[in-house]
């Protein structure tokens, strides 16, 4: 083991930052492959314990404990293929070797994150006058993000990141994007994602068994309460009430059906920093839980954390747009039913995640489940919950 760091940056996945620091202290380049311990009362900002695999230097290193040693060695079916012994540099030469015929195989690898979804290294070139290129790799269940991302350069050039080279094992090469992250932004610049998104999802509308047969989720009307009644029941059989708000969702599902708004491709994790960009163009990233249903999802996802009076313009602004696309929809109606659908589609996300990942690595999920159950329940009525807890 090695010594404790502190680090300015309290997010589990990135790497960058550990790496550096190890760096810096003991002269050693390590790469970080996943986490052992986490303190389960934090999701980021508490003490953790990595494996990382030494890759060069000499550092002189603590024993360690016989438990940890048992979790780093153990087997798990369930690990990612970037978490173990030469898996990261297994993926370095596939880029390699997919940048090869474009005289791009001589680059710096910098690990920038890494946890249970996904893993992503910046390969910064040998040439000054070559941007960078990412790499990026994620588990089996999304592996479909890549064929995404193609349909997307082909359908809306400009509204994705460009995919330069993908395999079937979930890596793919990804052309720089310029701009910043877009965490936290301003109203103006959700505009300009919303307006993005919209026409992405219109191209979607006319897509639909192009994309369903490169492996998008159909989650059209019945499938989507299915899916999320199999994902949650699988999780937590025992949850108190899950039936009844199983039964609620049911009922919501059909009211959104009557809606009128046409089924497109869902992004399905649309926070602002998931785009990149800035107040001028945004390209939309991580496409790894897209599916086919109803749109009103995502622009749930880009107000989530807007006060009311911020919010309306976009509000106003999604509803006049599909209006215009289907103008016998009533999309102010999916917006009043949204809110309980989304928070019981991220219980059921975060179930799937913690049913394909394993254990060590759950504290990033664990209480995601739970919280979104507790948003569906507070979504629901009084007198409507208190007759189907009566009836169940």
């Amino acid at each position: 083991m090695l010594p404790p760091l502190e680090l300015a940056g309290p997010y589990w996945p990135e790497s960058a930052d550990i790496v550096a620091e190890v760096a810096a202290r003991f002269g050693a380049q390590v790469v970080v492959l996943r986490l052992l311990v986490a303190d389960p009362s934090q999701k980021s900002g508490g003490a953790v314990t990595y494996l990382a695999e030494l890759s060069s230097g000499e550092v002189d290193l603590s024993p360690v404990p016989e438990t940890l040693r048992r979790r780093a060695l153990a087997p798990d079916p369930k690990r990612m293929p970037w978490a173990t012994l030469g898996g990261p540099a297994r993926s370095l030469d596939w880029a390699r070797s997919a940048l090869e015929p474009s005289g791009q195989a001589s680059f710096r690898a910098v690990q920038q994150r890494t946890w249970n979804l996904s893993t992503l290294w910046r390969l910064e070139p040998a040439s000054a006058d070559k941007s960078s290129i990412w790499l990026k790799q994620v588990p089996h269940f999304m592996a479909y993000e890549s064929r995404v991302l193609r349909w997307l350069n082909h359908a809306v050039p400009g509204g994705a990141p460009t995919l330069v080279a993908a395999d079937d094992s979930g890596r793919s090469l990804l052309e720089h994007v310029a701009g910043d992250d877009l965490y936290g932004a301003p109203v103006p610049i959700r505009q300009l994602i919303n307006q993005q998104l919209h026409v992405i999802q219109l191209a979607g509308t006319e897509a639909i068994d192009e994309l369903l047969a490169l492996g998008v989720p159909d989650l059209r009307g019945p499938k989507r309460a299915a899916d999320l009644r199999r994902k949650l029941l699988a999780w937590l059989p025992g949850y108190p009430g899950l039936e009844a708000l199983l039964h609620r969702l049911d009922q919501q599902l059909e009211r959104l059906e009557e809606c009128g708004l046409p089924a497109t491709l869902v992004h399905a994790d649309n926070h602002p920093g998931n785009a990149r960009g800035s107040s001028q163009a945004v390209r939309l990233l991580d496409w790894g839980e897209a599916f086919i249903g109803d749109p009103v999802t995502d622009l749930l996802g880009l107000i989530g954390d807007l006060p009311t009076v911020e919010a309306a313009p976009l509000l106003v602004d999604w509803c006049a747009s599909w209006k215009r696309a289907a103008p016998r929809s009533k999309p102010e109606q999916a917006l009043e039913l949204g809110p309980f659908i989304a928070a019981l589609h991220g219980a059921a996300t975060y179930a799937h995640f913690l049913q394909q990942i394993e254990e060590t690595e759950w504290p990033y999920h664990h209480e995601d489940v739970p919280r979104c159950l507790e948003r569906a329940a507070a979504l629901v009525p009084t007198d409507w919950c208190a007759a189907a807890w009566s009836w169940f």
